[in-house]
C-alpha cells in the first residue's frame, strides 16, 4: 500500500534535518505557499514553498539555488509562467518529500535543471506544462534544447514522474509524449553509439561462459582438495607460503617429469584442465601452471556472466565483493536477484544495487570459492589481514603462478577481448563469424555500426561495453532475441528488470545509471518496433498493397512520422501471437490470445487490419504443434475443439502467407 506524501519526510542528509523539524513532514499535497522549505540551525525559515528561487545552501555547505523562473531572471536561465512554476514546485517538492526522496541538495539541484527546459518551452509557447504532450513539435524543440549529457537523466525522471502519476496528482509527459522525446533526440554519434551483439553470437558467449562456471562447480571440491595439498607441499618444504614466495626457484611438486599430470589424475581434473588449457606443443605433460591458469579463465569467464546478466558497468562489476548477492523477495513477482557494491557513504542518492538474472548465482558461487582460496595464500603472505575486504575477481597469487606486481591490491580489468585472446579454448572463433543475419540485426539496433570492423564474415570483437547495451535491448523483449532458449532464460528476468527499473516497483534505490540506460532502451526499442512495420519482416494476408494502405502515412526513411500517426490513432499497434494487430480502438475478438479471427480460421478471410511477423515462425510453428496435441484429446463437437480448429487453421493461413515471401 502506497503512503500519501504527507507521511514520508525529508531525506535530505544533514544535521539540520530531523524528524522533530518544522519542515520535516508536509502538511497537505501540495503544500501551502508560506510552507517552509529550508530552515537553518537555529530555526529560521531561509525559503518558503512559494518562493522563485530555494536556497540550499545550508543542506550543501556550500552556494545551492534553484529558480523556478517566475521571478527575477538571472542570465539566459529562462522565465517561467506562473502557472507553469506553481507545477514545477510541485515536482521538486515531490523530489524531496515524495517516496523516492533526494538525499542532497546536490542532486534536486541537478534534477531540477534537466526538466526546466520542459517549463520554459511551454511558457514561450504559451501553454499549460501539462499539455506538452498534445504537441509533439513544441516536444522536438525540448529534444534540441536538453543539454546531451542530460538526455538520460531527464528520459528517466520524466519517466518516474508519469509512472508515480496517481499519487502526484498530474502528468508532464504521458507515455507517447516520452515516446516523441526519445525519437526527437537528436541521433547518437559514433562515439556515442555502443555495439549491440546479434543474439546468436551473445547467445553462444553466454553458454561457453556458463560451460566453464558449470564445470568448476561440478569439480569443485576436487580441485579445492587437489589446490590444498599443493599448498601444503610447497609449506613443507619452505616452512612456510611465505618462504616458498620469496624462493626465486619454481619448485617442482615431486620428483619426475610428469608429476602434476599424475596428481591431477588421482583428483579426477586431468580431463576438465584438459577441456580449457591449451597444450603448448613442445611441453609433454600438462603443467601445474594449467591449474593456476584454469581458476584465472573461471575467474573472467564469471566476470564476464555478471555484466552479461545485469547491467553492471565494467568498472562496477570489478569492484564486486563475495557477498554481493542480494534476494529480495517481491510478493507479486516472487525471488528477485540484486547485486550490491561496496559502499563509501552510508547515505546516498545513487544506491549501489543492479538488477541481475537469477542465473548470475553460478558466477558468484564460483568467484567467491576462488576468491576465497587466494585470499588464505595471500594471508600467508602478509598481503591480506583479517578485516580486509575480500574482492570477487582475485589476480592469481599462487606461488608456482606467474609473479604479479601490487600483490594485495585489486589490479586492473583486462578487457574482453584479451579474455578471448588468452583463453583459446573458450571460444571457437568461427562461432564469433559474422553472418548476414547477425549483421542485418547488429545494424537494426546500432545504425552506426562500422562495416569495416564488424561486416559480415568478420569475426565479432566482444568487448565489456557492448554486454551493458545488449542486456539492456535483450531485456525490452524486443522479439529480436529470437533463440528460443535465450528467451526462456531472460523470461524471468525481464519481468523483474521492468517491473523494478521501469515501473519503481522497489522500495530500494537502484542505480541510477542502470535505470536511465534501462528506461532509454525501453522507450527506444517502443519506437523502433513501430517502425519495424515498414520492413519485409510484417506481411498482410492481403499482400503489400493493402499493408501500404495501412502505414501510407509514412516513407522508410521517416520513422518521425510513424511515431505520430501512431500517438494520435492513425497507426495503431498492439502484439498477437501471429504478429501484431494495426486496428484503432479494441478488438472485439480478443486477437491478443485467441488467433481464429486474426488469421481467418473462422470460416472468414483473415483480418484486413493484421500483420504477421516473419521472426515468429517458430512460435507459430509449436503453437501450431501444441493445438494439434489439444485437439487430440478434446471431445468431439465441443465448443472447445471447434474453438482449437479455428485457432489451428488461422496459424496455418499465417504460416502460409509468410512462406510466400
Amino acid at each position: 500500500m502506497k503512503l500519501p506524501i504527507t507521511e514520508y519526510g525529508l531525506s535530505i542528509d544533514s544535521p539540520i534535518v530531523t524528524p522533530s523539524s518544522i519542515n520535516f513532514y508536509l502538511p497537505s499535497w501540495p503544500p501551502p505557499k508560506d510552507f517552509p522549505v529550508v530552515v537553518d540551525v537555529s530555526g529560521e525559515v531561509v525559503s518558503k514553498y512559494g518562493d522563485s528561487v530555494w536556497d540550499l545552501s545550508v543542506w550543501a555547505n556550500i552556494p545551492k539555488r534553484i529558480n523556478f523562473g517566475d521571478g527575477p531572471i538571472i542570465g539566459n536561465l529562462g522565465a517561467v509562467s506562473p502557472e507553469n512554476a506553481d507545477v514545477f514546485r510541485m515536482v521538486v517538492a515531490w523530489w524531496l518529500w515524495g517516496p523516492r526522496s533526494v538525499f542532497a541538495a546536490a542532486t534536486l539541484v541537478s534534477q531540477h535543471r534537466a526538466l526546466k527546459i520542459l517549463f520554459v518551452v511551454s511558457t514561450r509557447h504559451g501553454i499549460d506544462v501539462k499539455d506538452l504532450s498534445r504537441y509533439p513539435a513544441l516536444i522536438e524543440e525540448v529534444a534540441r534544447e536538453i543539454a546531451p549529457s542530460a538526455k538520460k537523466s531527464a528520459l528517466t525522471l520524466l519517466h518516474a514522474l508519469y509512472e508515480q502519476r496517481d499519487q502526484l496528482g498530474f502528468i508532464l509527459l504521458d507515455r507517447n509524449g516520452l515516446l516523441d522525446l526519445v525519437s526527437a533526440f537528436p541521433p547518437e554519434n559514433d562515439v556515442e553509439q555502443t555495439a549491440y551483439i546479434p543474439p546468436r553470437i551473445w547467445a553462444y558467449q553466454v553458454r561457453r561462459l556458463r560451460a566453464v562456471l558449470d564445470d568448476f562447480l561440478a569439480y569443485k571440491n576436487e580441485i579445492e582438495a587437489c589446490y590444498n595439498t599443493i599448498l601444503d607441499i610447497y609449506e613443507r618444504r619452505y616452512g612456510s607460503l611465505a618462504g616458498s614466495r620469496n624462493n626465486p626457484k619454481r619448485l617442482r611438486i615431486a620428483d619426475g617429469a610428469g608429476a602434476f599430470e599424475v596428481l591431477s589424475k588421482k583428483f579426477g581434473i586431468y580431463e576438465l584442465l584438459i577441456r580449457w588449457y591449451q597444450q603448448t606443443p613442445h611441453r609433454k605433460y600438462l603443467p601445474l601452471f594449467a591449474l593456476t591458469n584454469f581458476l584465472s579463465l573461471v575467474n573472467r569467464a564469471g566476470f564476464a556472466y555478471i555484466l552479461n546478466m545485469s547491467l553492471m558497468r565494467v568498472q562496477e562489476a570489478w569492484g564486486l565483493c563475495v557477498d554481493c548477492l542480494h534476494i529480495e523477495q517481491d510478493e507479486k513477482i516472487g525471488q528477485i536477484t540484486m547485486l550490491c557494491g561496496e559502499t563509501t557513504k552510508t547515505v546516498r542518492d545513487d544506491d549501489a544495487r543492479w538488477i541481475a538474472s537469477s542465473s548470475v548465482s553460478i558466477a558468484i558461487d564460483a568467484m567467491s570459492a576462488i576468491a576465497q582460496w587466494r585470499t588464505r595464500v595471500k594471508k600467508s603472505y602478509g598481503d591480506v589481514s583479517a578485516g580486509d575486504v575480500i574482492y570477487l575477481f582475485q589476480q592469481s597469487c599462487e606461488p608456482w603462478a606467474i609473479r604479479v606486481k601490487a600483490r594485495g591490491k585489486q589490479s586492473m580489468y583486462p578487457s574482453y577481448a584479451e579474455v578471448v585472446e588468452n583463453y583459446p579454448k573458450l571460444f571457437d572463433l568461427s562461432e564469433l563469424r559474422i553472418t548476414k543475419e547477425d549483421w542485418n540485426l547488429a545494424k537494426l539496433i546500432t545504425p552506426s555500426l562500422d562495416e569495416s570492423a564488424f561486416g559480415i564474415g568478420k569475426i565479432w570483437k566482444l568487448a565489456w561495453h557492448q554486454l551493458r547495451r545488449t542486456g539492456s535491448v535483450n531485456m525490452q523483449a524486443s522479439g529480436l532475441v529470437s533463440d528460443f532458449s535465450l528467451q526462456y532464460q531472460l523470461k524471468h528476468d525481464t519481468v523483474a528488470s521492468s517491473l523494478y527499473y521501469g515501473q519503481g516497483y522497489s522500495h530500494l534505490v537502484l542505480n541510477r545509471s542502470a535505470k536511465a540506460e534501462y528506461i532509454h532502451t525501453m522507450y527506444k526499442m517502443m519506437g523502433r518496433e513501430l517502425a519495424m512495420l515498414l520492413s519485409d519482416r510484417f506481411q498482410s494476408p492481403y499482400g503489400d498493397e493493402r499493408k501500404q494502405s495501412i502505414l501510407k502515412l509514412v516513407s522508410e526513411s521517416d520513422e518521425r512520422k510513424l511515431f505520430v500517426a501512431a500517438r494520435e490513432g492513425r497507426v495503431a499497434w498492439r502484439r498477437t501471437l501471429l504478429g501484431g494487430c494495426t486496428k484503432s480502438g479494441p478488438c472485439e475478438y480478443g486477437g491478443i490470445d485467441n488467433v481464429a479471427r486474426c488469421g481467418g480460421g473462422d470460416g472468414k478471410a483473415p483480418c484486413t487490419d493484421a500483420l504477421f511477423d516473419q521472426t515468429r515462425v517458430p512460435q507459430m510453428q509449436k503453437l501450431r504443434q501444441t493445438l494439434s496435441m489439444q485437439l487430440d484429446k478434446a471431445e468431439l463437437a465441443s465448443p472447445l475443439r471447434s474453438s482449437l480448429q479455428a485457432q489451428l487453421r488461422a496459424t496455418e493461413n499465417a504460416l502460409n502467407v509468410l512462406k510466400r515471401k
